[in-house]
């Protein structure tokens, strides 16, 4: 990953000499024109990757458009679940809940929130946001280091009953699902309060 003033690069190995790059930057005003001389001129903010790149051969822009935004949450923290009539509401969670949950991982999570963003408050997002960290981590750590987009798919395709500490075990075939259960939950007070043990969607 490349960060400049004005955006950022991702470079994604492909091949041994061949790779993707995503380039994320503001959009112009007006028209963008040809692709490839767009791809160019925003390179320039980044001299040392394309140096790199015009060095070798640079392929047809694969792609263009408006790739980012700036969103507003539609839920999270602090939000009112549709006031007092969302008590009651049942529904299914894929996530223990963050700031109540006594599962060992939820716990540890807790703790790096604390050390390390004390003042954020801990979510289901940032939850979700961990455990991508420790399976990419578990990924990683497996493929060695001769790490690759190959090697990593590989090792995480490997992975069965992987222990989080946060989700039921996971094992990871070729459909690269990780999440296959959730539970009940129904909104009391404010919160989801948990009905059910984890639930299989086999």
């Amino acid at each position: 990953m490349h960060v400049g003033r004005r955006g950022y690069v991702g470079v994604a190995p492909l091949a041994e000499d061949v790779v993707s790059v995503g380039l994320v930057v503001p959009l112009p005003r007006g028209r963008i024109g040809n692709a490839e001389v767009a791809v160019q001129a925003a390179l320039g903010d980044f001299p040392e990757l394309a140096a790199r790149i015009a060095r070798g051969h640079m392929g047809p822009v694969r792609g263009i458009g408006p790739m980012a935004s700036r969103e507003h949450p539609c839920a999270g923290p602090g939000f009112a679940l549709a006031g007092d009539a969302a008590e009651g509401v049942e529904g299914l969670s894929l996530w223990p809940d963050p700031v109540t949950s006594d599962l060992p991982g939820v716990k540890l999570y807790r703790e790096h929130m604390q050390r390390y963003f004390p003042k954020n408050e801990p979510n289901r997002y940032s939850l979700a946001g961990y455990f991508a960290g420790m399976l990419f981590a578990e990924g990683a750590k497996r493929a060695g280091r001769n790490l690759t987009r190959e090697t990593l798919m590989t090792s995480l395709e490997s992975v069965k009953g992987f222990e989080s500490g946060i989700l039921p075990p996971i094992t990871i075939g070729p459909d690269h699902e990780t999440q296959k259960q959730g539970f009940w939950v129904r909104v009391e007070k404010g919160r989801f309060k948990q009905l059910t043990d984890w639930l299989k969607s086999e």
